[in-house]
């Protein structure tokens, strides 16, 4: 998923107060291993088939292959409740470079689904 940060339109440029109780954060080395955590116990599911990564032991091990990343957490009631990294690019789009923001990972507890932990989380990445 791709959003062109430069536009300003709904999807990239939208900002909304944070969701009251949410606390939106740049993610760090120390969060290492809730993260890890967070992403075994929240799988991928699509249709019937789940899918779970284990990133350990190195939860930012494949996003500092990218040229610019940004990974941001989200915490709700005092627990991580989600987590969302993206990788920045600048392509020369009809003759004009645009920044645009590709979301590479992204998950969100089951237990915190329909609190809009994802819609904080893109808004801050």
């Amino acid at each position: 998923m791709a959003f062109d940060v430069d536009k300003g339109d709904e999807k990239a440029g939208a900002r909304q107060g944070p969701t009251p109780g949410i606390v939106v954060r740049e993610a760090t080395g120390e969060d290492n291993d809730v993260l890890i955590a967070l992403e075994l116990e929240s799988p991928l599911v699509m249709g019937d088939i789940e899918e779970t990564y284990d990133r350990s032991p190195e939860f930012f091990a494949c996003h500092r292959q990218k040229e610019a990343y940004r990974v941001v957490l989200c915490e709700l009631d005092g627990r991580v409740a989600g987590v969302m990294a993206g990788v920045f690019q600048a392509p020369l789009i009809q003759g004009q470079r645009h920044k645009l923001v590709y979301v590479q990972q992204a998950r969100v507890h089951q237990d915190f689904h329909g609190r809009r932990v994802a819609w904080n989380l893109a808004n801050d990445l």
